[in-house]
């Protein structure tokens, strides 16, 4: 991706409102998540409004490296952290598909 088409993109994100201190019926989980949840939820109506699929889905995976925050790696802000044998990094699994 074009530098110039990376800084519209992100001039262009909003990201959800997070109160500076947890609320008491929420969970840690829930509560670290809500900063994206809008984001989320915004780019997923969009999607299902603009984007048709073809007849053909091509579906992988791949793995973002995650060394954590303030030590080798810590499970903090990943949902799931993995190891795995046949993949060179460790972190968060993604599952992708794409339009074939």
């Amino acid at each position: 991706m074009a530098r110039h088409r990376f800084d519209d993109i992100w001039s262009a994100i909003r990201f959800s409102d997070q109160p500076t201190v947890r609320p008491e019926d929420m969970t840690s989980e829930q509560y670290r998540w809500r900063l994206v949840d809008d984001f989320v939820d915004n780019f997923n109506l969009h999607r299902r409004t603009h984007v048709i699929p073809g007849p053909c889905i091509c579906a992988d995976e791949s793995m973002s490296r995650w060394y954590g925050q303030g030590g080798h790696w810590i499970n903090i802000g990943l949902p799931m952290y993995v190891a795995i044998d046949r993949k060179p990094e460790n972190g968060c699994e993604i599952q992708n598909a794409a339009c074939g």
